[in-house]
C-alpha cells in the first residue's frame, strides 16, 4: 500500500463522514422511538433521548425543551455528516473547514451542556470527541501542506 498524505487525509475524513452518519442515524431512529413510530422493542438505536431527559430531570426541563435540544442535535449531526463527506468527495479548504466547524461547534456545546448539567462522567467523552476533531483538522491541514511543498 502506497500511504500518501492524500490516502491518510482520505482516511481522516471517511472515519468522520461515517461516524456523523452513524450517529445521526441513530439518534434520529431514537428520536422516531420516543415518537412511538417505530416499536420500543427496536434495537439500533443511541437511548441518547433517554439520556437527555435523565440528566436535564434534576433542573426540571420540561420534556417539549428536551425534544428541541435533541432535535437540534440531530440537525447538526446530519449537517455534520453531509459536509463531511462533502470533504471527503472534495479536499478543498472551502468544503474542509465548514465541515470540522458544525462538529466542533457541536461538541462544544456538549461540553458546555455537560458542564451546566454536571453531567461530569459524560463529558469526558464529550472533550475527547472534541480533541479528535481538532487534532484532525491540524493533520489534514499539515499534510496538505507538506503535499504542496513536495509535490505529492
Amino acid at each position: 500500500m502506497n500511504a500518501t498524505p492524500t490516502t491518510i487525509q482520505k482516511i481522516v475524513l471517511l472515519f468522520w463522514s461515517t461516524y456523523f452518519t452513524l450517529i445521526s442515524l441513530t439518534n434520529s431512529l431514537d428520536a422516531l422511538k420516543a415518537l412511538g413510530v417505530i416499536p420500543q422493542s427496536f434495537t439500533f438505536t443511541s437511548g441518547n433521548f433517554d439520556f437527555v431527559v435523565q440528566t436535564t430531570a434534576p433542573h426540571g426541563v420540561p420534556m417539549f425543551a428536551n425534544a428541541i435540544m435533541f432535535a437540534g442535535v440531530i440537525l447538526l449531526e446530519i449537517s455534520s455528516a453531509v459536509l463531511f463527506w462533502r470533504a471527503f468527495r472534495n479536499r478543498e479548504e472551502r468544503n474542509l473547514y465548514p465541515a470540522f466547524a458544525v462538529g466542533l461547534i457541536l461538541f462544544a456545546g456538549f461540553v458546555v451542556s455537560d458542564e451546566i448539567f454536571i453531567s461530569y462522567p459524560i463529558e469526558a467523552t464529550h472533550m475527547r470527541i472534541f480533541l479528535g476533531l481538532l487534532v484532525s483538522l491540524i493533520t489534514i491541514i499539515i499534510l496538505k501542506n507538506y503535499a504542496r511543498e513536495k509535490h505529492v
